[in-house]
C-alpha cells in the first residue's frame, strides 16, 4: 500500500520502520546473549508470532475494529486477516476494559518508537 499522505507523514512512518527494526535487532540480542551458547531452535516461529498479534491488535484498534480497513492497511486481503486473527484468538468485538487496555498500550507503543 502506497502511502497517499504528505512528505511529513511519510517521514514519520519511515522513520518509524526503522526504529521497529532497532528494536527488533535489540531483543534478539538480548535473546541470544541470554542463552549462554544453547542451542535455537524454532526462532524464526517466536519472532513472528511476538510481532504479528500486537500488530494485528494495534491495527486493528486503529481501524476502530474494521476489518476491511484493517486488512487494507496491512496490505493482506481481509480473509488472510481473519484468519490471523483466529490464529491469535483475537477477538474483534472488545469490551470497554479490553478496548482500553488496548488502546493504552498501543498508545504508549507508538509514543515510545516516536521519539
Amino acid at each position: 500500500m502506497k502511502l497517499q499522505e504528505s512528505g511529513s507523514t511519510q517521514f514519520r512512518a519511515n522513520r518509524s520502520q526503522g526504529r521497529i527494526s532497532d528494536v527488533v535487532h535489540a531483543e534478539l540480542e538480548n535473546y541470544f546473549a541470554h542463552m549462554n551458547g544453547h542451542e535455537v531452535d524454532g526462532l524464526y516461529d517466536l519472532v513472528i508470532a511476538e510481532v504479528e498479534r500486537p500488530l494485528l491488535q494495534c491495527v486493528l484498534f486503529h481501524c476502530a475494529g474494521n476489518q476491511s480497513k484493517a486488512a487494507r492497511v496491512l496490505g493482506i486481503n481481509r480473509g488472510t486477516l481473519r484468519k490471523k486473527l483466529q490464529q491469535h484468538r483475537i477477538d474483534n468485538n472488545l469490551g470497554e476494559e479490553e478496548h482500553e487496555h488496548l488502546a493504552n498500550g498501543c498508545q504508549s507503543r507508538l509514543r515510545s518508537m516516536n521519539r
